[in-house]
Order: structure tokens, then sequence, then C-alpha cells
């Protein structure tokens, strides 16, 4: 996503290049799909707001395959099917906070007894 500020106290406008979005509105969606170069809906309607963000894209004529959506990992890996369905992206493995992940991710050092998983859902 493209950002303009205005000047703050007669200093010149700056330009930052922000690639995702991180939402859980259906505005924040459009905003991503007219703007954004990805985005990542955190939110349990996930798929409307997906849906949302790449109809926004194509209303601005951009090519709604071309936004990257990023998710975060869920808890039943028999979701990743699904989400790769949405035409999701990438998928966060979290290095802590996975407790609630088979194995548990307590810190980096258990992301070994992730490589299979990884491996098999990745691609190169």
């Amino acid at each position: 996503m493209l950002l303009s500020r205005k000047p703050i106290a007669g200093r010149s406008p700056s330009t930052s290049r922000c690639p995702s979005s991180w939402a859980a509105t259906p505005a924040a969606a459009r905003r991503a799909g007219r703007l954004g170069d990805g985005f990542f809906p955190y939110s349990r309607e996930q798929d409307r707001l997906i849906a949302i963000a790449r109809k926004a894209a194509q209303e601005a004529g951009r090519d709604p395959d071309k936004l990257e959506i990023t998710m975060s990992l869920p808890s039943d890996l028999a979701e990743l099917e699904g989400l790769r369905r949405l035409g999701v992206n990438r998928v966060l493995v979290p290095m802590i906070g996975g407790s609630r992940l088979k194995p548990p991710i307590r810190g980096p050092e258990d992301l070994g007894s992730w490589t299979e998983t990884i491996k098999r859902y990745g691609r190169a």
C-alpha cells in the first residue's frame, strides 16, 4: 500500500511503501484492494473480507489475483487446504504464542518440529 502523508510543521511530504494491509473491517478490505499489494484479514469473516478486497481491486482496475493474501496458521491444519482455495498466498507460523498448536510452539527452539509440516504445505 502506498501511503502519502501531509506535511507536519513545515516538513515536506514523504512517501512510504507498505506492501500489506492488516485489517478486520470491510472498509479496510476495500482500501487494501484499491491500494495495497497485499492483505492480512484478521477476522473470523476472512472469506468475506478477502472477497471484498478482491472486488475492490477489480473495481479499481487492478488484477484481484495479484493481491497477496496472508493469514495466521490455523489451529487445525486441515483448514490449510481451505485457505489455499481462498487464494491465501502465505501462512504465518508463530515463533511464540503457538502453544495451542500440535506440536506446540513455545519459542524458536520448537520450530524444528514443524519442518515436515512446512515442507508438506509450503511451496518452493
